[in-house]
């Protein structure tokens, strides 16, 4: 090697050797908030930079105390000075307001659907003490109860029996409990609901509506928490509890006890335009959440409800109908690298009616179970696609019986291939495109897909999104009575129906006008194609081999929109819907077209809540539904057997079109105030009052005919309506022990 080669080498080396003198090896990681890795995220400094891997690790030469810049499209930045350290480092980032995990997976969009949590319900009129899912939800847009004895809700002209309840993506037993009180659902178990009325997700599929998924979650908590209720309705218990090393498992559980019946008899006994009915009912929830390890986790939820109705529609017909529900879910859930999560779902419900009647020795009885289990998964892949894909299989068993020892049964299975692609091509822009494929065996087989697609638009302040979703269904429920009720028996598909089949669009923006004044409206068209009903002589022998399903098409479109504001103690909105749907069957009404009873042309809804200070809480709410249609008796006929003088005459109803007469509009106001103060710095009591209908106004249930004897050989036959509340004032007094759980109520 020659001189020059030797001095240059040296002073390469010597230059090499200065200037690695400041730099040192870093080593660290990136996770989220939980302590999941997050891959791909940038990592720079002035003059280099690297990306963390699949396990979150990075590893990069920097100089002493350098600025680390660390960055990822989903994720807030971070600012940090390196230092020499010999350990690695671990960076905490916190997710962004629109990231892609909420967007994609955990929470679906912000847009086209409703979410609730305990917070938000008990904001709202607590009505007679009870907080309540379903009646928070009937104060949204586009919802609206139908009457006092359907505990269902209507999702933008659907009908009540087209919509299903879930925990955690799971079908439960239907809310069973009557009137627009309270349904077996309590937010305190129940601590997040989602509701979709239109964009479904692929794995939501079987109803035609609409679909409220509830959570289980963990509530904040110290070590345990307990609340009790007591009202002049009912009475509540409630305790959650963390057990275990480190409090990693929750457990709930909720208690309720009503003693309406009560209330009616005092009310009978004053009033002189007829009775109430003695209606009591009961529901125990219970739920549990534990963490495994690190990355898995287990949680389980069960619910069981009885009611029980003893109706005197006249001196001689006296009628009792109990009904229960039964639900549990289980759930093993395991965290994934990316955000990824796998659950694995299990459960089981349901749910029994049985009636009796004195005149006429009548037993009905009527009983459908069902069991699914399901597995999912959600990944993303990279900052701008995510996946969420999973399978599904359920059975339903049904059984129906005219006394205590005929039985017909009837059963289906079903199996589901389901999955959405998401994709983020910058902030601004969400595409989703899903499809749900089921295989359906019942007394015929046959395949459905259903597909999905929604666009999204977020830009600052302002909301847009189109959608399009297609969803079947494979049951429908035989009305009991001329008005639905819990009564309903539920049908599986017969031998010629194929499933019921729904294709939803609808267009909506949601913009803020001013701080905490938010405008939402959307516009929403549904066609209906093989939707089912059943023939008038299906009641007449209740057997599923001869009861008729009939099948026909319909529609649905309309207008909602509401306005919210928030503002420190203040929280008000306004809400109006406004609709047309319509139904029909070649074998009802002579083929005409008609409006069933959840056409609800009008419906509007005014929400206020005030915290005076942190003790006194008011509310006040105020509804507002157009008249539902009814089937009302176009003519009795008399019946009495000749050949003995002694028997009792029986007055039997001629019926003629269904839904030929429309109820008066309905419409009442809430109002509640609640005080809450501390009890020696830990405890706490909260003393509710209000009133249910507080200017009385009669809300219409259902009419129906009574005979009157005007002379020795005459009867006349006159038109009664009946409601089921009227005008109610309440009061309850809560305890809680600990000082969250005063806060909570």
């Amino acid at each position: 090697m020659s001189k020059l080669s030797l001095f240059f080498f040296a002073f390469v080396l010597l230059f090499s050797s200065q200037s690695m003198m400041g730099q040192t090896i870093l080593n660290g990681r990136v996770v989220d908030d939980e302590g999941i890795a997050i891959p791909d995220v940038l990592i720079s400094t002035n003059t280099q930079s690297t990306v963390s891997d699949d396990d979150g690790f990075f590893v990069l030469s920097i100089s002493n105390d350098s600025l680390l810049t660390i960055t990822h499209v989903n994720y807030e930045s971070k600012y940090i000075v390196a230092r020499k350290r010999k350990e690695t480092i671990v960076v905490e980032l916190k997710l962004k307001s629109r990231q892609l995990e909420e967007v994609s997976i955990v929470d679906e969009s912000k847009v086209a659907l409703d979410r609730v949590d305990l917070h938000e319900i008990s904001r709202m009129n607590v009505l007679f003490g009870e907080s309540d899912v379903i009646k928070y939800l009937v104060t949204l847009p586009g919802i609206a109860s139908i009457n006092s004895f359907d505990a269902g809700i209507s999702v933008r002209g659907g009908s009540t029996t087209e919509n299903a309840f879930l925990v955690k993506g799971m079908r439960i037993a239907d809310p069973t409990h009557i009137t627009s009180l309270v349904t077996a659902f309590d937010p305190y178990v129940l601590s997040r609901s989602t509701v979709y009325k239109s964009g479904f997700p692929s794995m939501y599929n079987g109803r035609l509506s609409g679909y409220v998924d509830m959570n289980n979650e963990t509530i904040e908590i110290e070590e345990v928490e307990a609340e009790l209720s007591v009202g002049i309705i009912s009475s509540s218990a409630k305790v959650a509890i963390l057990i275990g090393k480190g409090g990693n498992n929750q457990i709930k559980f909720s208690a309720r006890q009503t003693y309406l019946h009560l209330i009616s008899t005092m009310y009978n006994r004053k009033s002189k335009t007829g009775t109430l009915p003695k209606y009591g009912f009961q529901d125990y929830s219970l739920s549990y959440h534990g963490r495994i390890s690190d990355k898995w986790s287990l949680s389980a939820f069960g619910l069981v409800s009885g009611d029980e109705l003893p109706f005197e529609l006249t001196q001689n017909d006296n009628q009792h109908m109990q009904w229960n529900a039964q639900s549990a879910v289980v759930s093993l859930d395991r965290k994934l690298k990316r955000n990824g999560s796998l659950k694995i779902l299990g459960g089981v419900n349901g749910n029994e009616s049985v009636f009796e009647q004195d005149s006429n020795d009548q037993y009905i009885s009527s009983e459908a179970n069902n069991q699914s289990v399901s597995v999912r998964w959600d990944q993303p892949l990279t900052q701008t696609f995510a996946y969420h894909m999973g399978y599904s299989y359920e059975r339903n068993d049904y059984s129906l019986s005219k006394n205590e020892r005929d039985e017909s049964i009837s059963n289906n299975s079903m199996q589901s291939l389901y999955g959405d692609l998401i994709v983020f091509p910058n902030l601004n822009w969400v595409l989703t495109g899903g499809i749900n494929m089921t295989y359906y065996e019942g007394l015929r087989s046959f395949y459905d897909v259903s597909p999905r697609v929604k666009v999204e638009y977020l830009l600052d302040d302002l909301e847009l999104w189109v959608d399009y979703a297609r969803t079947r269904q494979y049951e429908e429920k035989l009305p009991f009575f001329a008005i639905r009720s819990p009564m309903d028996i539920p049908v599986p598909l017969g031998d010629n129906n194929q499933s019921a089949r729904c294709d939803a669009v609808s267009l909506g923006a949601k913009y803020e006008l001013l701080e905490g004044l938010k405008l939402t409206s959307s516009v929403f068209f549904k066609r209906l194609d093989y939707i089912k009903d059943f023939s008038a002589s299906s009641r007449s022998n209740l057997e599923f081999e001869y009861i008729e399903m009939v099948e026909g098409q319909g529609h649905a479109y309309g207008v909602e929109a509401e306005l919210v504001w928030t503002h420190q103690k203040l929280s008000a909105g306004v809400n109006y819907t406004y609709l047309e749907s319509k139904r029909q069957f070649d074998e009802i009404n002579e083929g005409d077209v008609f409006s069933p009873p959840f056409d609800i042309t009008s419906s509007a809804g005014v929400s206020l809540s005030y915290a005076l200070n942190r003790h006194w809480f008011m509310s006040a709410f105020w509804t507002y539904t157009s008249g539902i249609y009814v089937t009302v008796p176009e003519g009795v006929a008399v019946a009495k057997d000749i050949t003995n003088p002694g028997t009792t005459v029986n007055y039997v109803p001629i019926y003629g079109d269904r839904y030929n007469y429309r109820l008066p509009a309905r419409h009442r106001l809430d109002l509640g105030i609640s005080y809450r103060r501390p009890v020696k710095n830990k405890h706490a009591i909260k003393f509710s009052g209000g009133t249910y209908n507080t200017y009385n106004h009669k809300n219409v249930d259902f009419i129906y005919l009574e005979a009157e004897q005007t002379s020795t050989y005459l009867v006349s036959f006159v038109p009664k309506s009946r409601m089921v509340l009227p005008f109610v004032p309440y009061l309850s007094i809560t305890f809680y022990l600990n000082e969250k759980g005063g806060k909570n109520g």
